[in-house]
């Protein structure tokens, strides 16, 4: 009698029209098709599939897109879909609240306020074969309406949304009036932070200074109180090499919403650290003001003295992704990018909604009131920038020579800066 069904229902689905639809009620086919008499065929038989979805999120009623305990009640986007996702039936009782358990990853993380036309995330869901091509409109009949699961495809059991990461495009709205079109210092400080960089400086502000790695080098009392806190900074940390990164591209265009004018910048690499695209506009924004000078960018991204520099709010930052730097989707002959239709519907979504959204919120009053708050900020103001500058230029030509040890590099500093305290290394 099974046979009967499976047989009949093949039969039914090989005769429906093209364009006809299959009502699917959490994963499981129920065709109805009472002309024909037949029985109706529940319960198709589900099983693990590894699945990628491409995650659409307008993130500003959310502490980033990570999942954290659930016994906290943060609002996370991880955590709207792993409900919708069980509520479907496609996570078990048993994994449900263990993400790990089903092999969930993603391809790049968001922080709270910032939003992403396109976050790819992989797991290992409970469906039927037939459910998939419904399951994006399934999870969306569900999900919160600032978020959205654009496509959803069957990808190999060893794909990973982590591991298949691609270069991330990033892009922040700057109010047009928030920068002044003639001045040119913040165009040349956006082509400062090209090519490879240690972005100490451009990390979480709160642990930059405990990101560095000390150096075995001991100095008196009296040394270190003859040194101002760029020289100690110079003598005492080494940049931390897991803060090196390669900035690939600063651009910038004028771009219009809805006759709002604003400055899009857009800042491409392949790995970025906690706060840096912020960190990098603020550092734009306060050279714009006059608030830190042009010359001080590249002491702050190339060299290792501990800089200030002002965090530009959340809500003009979104995650996107360039054409044809796409993850890659499926294994094949050569590489296949996401397709062209899902990339459309991912600039779709940014332009009708993320757009829209950073347009009529309440962003571009918070991010005038941000930037009169840089521009008056002591802390800023009180950096001894001559001198940051000055112990940049005396350490780069010691850093880029790769003879000199890490202690040799110190001490030769310390032999310029403490002559008659410090013989100078020999050469050899």
């Amino acid at each position: 009698m099974a046979l009967f069904f499976r047989e009949m229902l093949g039969r039914v689905l090989s005769n429906l029209k093209p364009g006809s639809s299959t009502p699917m009620i959490k994963g499981t086919v129920l065709p109805i098709i009472q002309d024909a008499g037949l029985p109706v065929v529940q319960d198709a038989p589900r099983h693990k599939q590894n699945l990628a979805m491409v995650v659409a999120y307008v993130g500003s009623n959310y502490r980033g897109i990570q999942k954290q305990p659930e016994q906290t009640g943060i609002p996370t986007i991880e955590r709207e879909l792993e409900q919708c996702l069980y509520k479907i039936g496609c996570i078990r009782e048993s994994n449900f609240g263990h993400l790990d358990k089903i092999g969930w990853s993603r391809s790049s993380r968001t922080d709270a306020g910032v939003h992403s036309t396109g976050t790819i995330c992989s797991a290992k869901l409970l469906l039927n074969d037939l459910a998939i091509s419904t399951l994006p409109v399934d999870m969306n009949k569900l999900l919160p309406s600032d978020i959205r699961v654009l496509a959803v495809s069957a990808v190999p059991k060893s794909w990973r949304a982590r591991f298949k990461n691609a270069q991330r495009v990033y892009e922040y709205l700057v109010p047009l009036h928030c920068l002044p079109d003639g001045q040119h210092d913040w165009r040349k400080a956006m082509r400062d932070m090209i090519g490879p960089a240690n972005v100490h400086n451009f990390s979480n502000t709160r642990t930059a200074r405990d990101s560095l790695t000390p150096l075995p080098f001991t100095l008196t009392d009296q040394e270190l109180s003859r040194l101002d806190r760029a020289q100690i900074d110079s003598l005492t940390f080494q940049r931390d090499p897991t803060l090196n990164r390669v900035i690939e591209n600063v651009s910038v265009s004028k771009f219009s919403i809805d006759r709002s004018d604003f400055w899009r910048f857009r800042i491409q690499g392949t790995s970025f650290a906690y706060n840096q695209i912020r960190l990098m506009v603020g550092v734009i924004l306060a050279v714009g003001a006059n608030v830190i000078p042009l010359a001080v960018v590249k002491p702050m991204i190339k060299g290792p003295a501990v800089v200030r520099a002002p965090l530009a709010p959340a809500g003009g930052l979104l995650l996107t992704y360039s054409q044809g730097t796409f993850p890659d989707w499926k294994h094949g002959n050569g590489v296949d990018y996401l397709p062209a239709s899902i990339q459309a519907l991912c600039d779709k979504y940014k332009n009708e909604v993320i757009y829209r959204e950073i347009n009529r919120s309440t962003f571009v009053s918070e991010f005038t009131s941000w930037l009169d708050e840089t521009k008056n900020d002591e802390r800023l103001q009180e950096q001894d920038f001559d001198t940051i500058v000055k112990r940049f230029d005396e350490w780069l030509p010691i850093y880029k020579n790769p003879e000199l040890h890490a202690l040799k590099r110190r001490q030769t500093l310390l032999a310029k800066w403490l002559p008659e305290t410090r013989p100078f290394p020999p050469n050899n």
